[in-house]
Formats: C-alpha cells, structure tokens, sequence
C-alpha cells in the first residue's frame, strides 16, 4: 500500500525543533502539472515559490496560473517566451527572483516529497555548524511505497561525491560563487557538474539517507516481460550500490523510456565534459546509462514487433 503525503505531517513539537531561516523554493516546469500537495507544503515554510514556465502550452500555462491562486500570494509565476533550457532558467531565476533569500531550494517539476523534507534539511545545516557544508540533498526514488525509508542505511547523513539537484538546498552566495549551472550541459549533467564545482571549491555535500522526494524519472517501461523484469532487478541494484559507495542521491527501481529518448542530450554532455577536461564526471556511470538505453531500446522494438504481430493477426 502506498503511503500518501498527509501521512507524514509534522506534529507541533517537530514543527518547533529549529526556526527555520528565510528560503526560496524554485521549480521551472514545461509541459507538467506539478503536485499541489507538495507546493502546499512549500507554502507552510518557504519565504517564496518560483514557478517558472519554461514556455508550456497555452493550456498548462492556465492550470499553472490557478495553481498559484491557489497557493497563494507566496507564489510566483514567470513564464519564459522560449524556452531557455533548465539551466539557464535555473540561472535566471536566481538571479532575478530570489532577492535577499538566504537559501535555496531547487525541485523538479515532477518532485513529490515529505513534508519534513524542509525541517531534515535544516537539521542536517545545524548538525555540520563550524564545518564547510555546501550542499544537503535527499535520497531521491522512483517508488512511491519508499516515501520516508532510510533503505536499512545505519547513519543519518553521508557525504556523497554527486548528487541531482532535485531536492538540494544550498546558499545563494555559494550558488553565485561556484558560477551557477553550466548552461551547455543538460539534465543530470548540468546537476553532477553543479554539485562538482561545490565539492572542488571546498564545500561538503551531503546526503540525508531518507527518501524525501519521489519521482517518476519520466515514462517508465511497464510489463511483466523477462526482459523488463530483470532490467527492473539491474537497476535496482545499480542504484542501491551507487547509494551504499556515496556516488549519487537517486534510487531508481525501474528501466524507463525517458533516458533512451535523451541519449543526444547524454552525449552531448559526454562530449562537453570531455572537451573541458572533466574526468571526473566520465566514469562507469557514463558506460551504464548507454547500457541502459541500448537496453531500453531493444524491448522497445521487441514490444513494438509483438503489437504489430497481433495486429496482423498472425
């Protein structure tokens, strides 16, 4: 059974544990419906929430204009003419939007996370105090039964090589200081580089081993075939041994489409990377994420090949 949002509302002691400082939350979105539930929860907590529309339909940008009315004055939309890639939007909305905001959230337009996600956070700042912490982030997983599990991992926080930032909470002065994301990279890339530049300035990050956020990492392959089920068991196990030597923050159980329709996105970033000198994010990652769309792409055509086969009614 799958365990809701509301499951997890902070009783009032753990509401008073910190104050929390002023903070920003910015999500850019493009063609998705974020969930209200979890920028209610922003409301509760955050100084401001930035929605900006990375040049949406007609029809998403309407919804995303009620979903502020909802929220409410907190909220503020800002929709792009083009759309500028999510770096760049990223970069400008920081820059034009956050103001005085001591700290930072960044989301996904798909994140679904625990209320607690803000007050774990800030717990995670006044359990390094006097150290050089640059970055907190959550586990981040594609199942949402995961919702608030440590994944039997003993220590509260670990500090990882990289992390996705969907879910990080950083200052805007560091932000600044590190030159914000590279806007020639794309998804995952520009958010391991992101967090790279943190980590070579001096700066720890750091790991909260709870799942606080879910994502749906985008069109995932379904099905009970052989092949689904033991790319499923690959995955599993790939991420959760990424999560146990440090490497990364996501815990991905199942193969999707999505990593097999971006492979020039991926490439391009390989091919950036390599061009600038940066090893350190060209590594057996880069080697899996090919396996996986090699994969994804031979069920597809094995799923393709059998609808046609019905079809004809052979």
């Amino acid at each position: 059974m799958h365990k809701r949002i509301e499951d997890f509302l902070l009783t009032g002691k753990e509401m008073i544990k910190i104050n929390l400082p002023p903070f920003t939350v910015i999500m850019v979105i493009y063609n998705h419906i974020p969930d209200i539930s979890s920028l209610k929860t922003c409301e509760k907590y955050a100084e401001k929430i930035i929605l900006i529309d990375n040049n949406s339909s007609i029809g998403i940008h309407e919804e995303l204009i009620n979903i502020c009315r909802i929220i409410g004055k907190k909220c503020i939309l800002v929709r792009s003419s083009t759309n500028k890639g999510i770096s760049r939007a990223y970069n400008d909305a920081v820059k034009d939007y956050v103001g005085d905001c001591e700290y930072i959230f960044f989301f996904d337009h798909d994140a679904i996370f625990d209320s607690r996600i803000f007050i774990e956070s800030f717990n995670a700042i006044q359990a390094f105090k006097g150290k050089k912490l640059g970055v907190v982030v959550p586990i981040v997983a594609d199942d949402p039964s995961l919702l608030g599990s440590n994944l039997g991992l003993s220590q509260k926080y670990s500090q990882v090589h990289s992390t996705i930032t969907s879910g990080i909470l950083l200052k805007k002065t560091l932000f600044m200081q590190v030159g914000g994301f590279d806007e020639n990279l794309f998804v995952e890339g520009a958010d391991y580089n992101l967090t790279r530049k943190v980590s070579r300035a001096g700066y720890m990050l750091i790991r909260i081993n709870i799942v606080l956020i879910i994502q749906d990492f985008e069109q995932p392959v379904n099905g009970q075939d052989f092949l689904v089920t033991v790319g499923n068991r690959l995955i599993k196990f790939r991420s959760f041994i990424r999560i146990l030597l440090n490497n990364c923050n996501i815990y991905r159980t199942k193969l999707s489409y999505y990593n097999a329709t971006r492979e020039t996105e991926l490439f391009q970033n390989l091919k950036y990377l390599k061009g600038h000198g940066d090893k350190s994010l060209i590594s057996l990652v880069t080697f899996l994420n090919r396996l996986e769309i090699l994969y994804v792409k031979i069920i597809k055509k094995l799923i393709n090949s059998r609808r046609s086969y019905q079809y004809d009614g052979k």
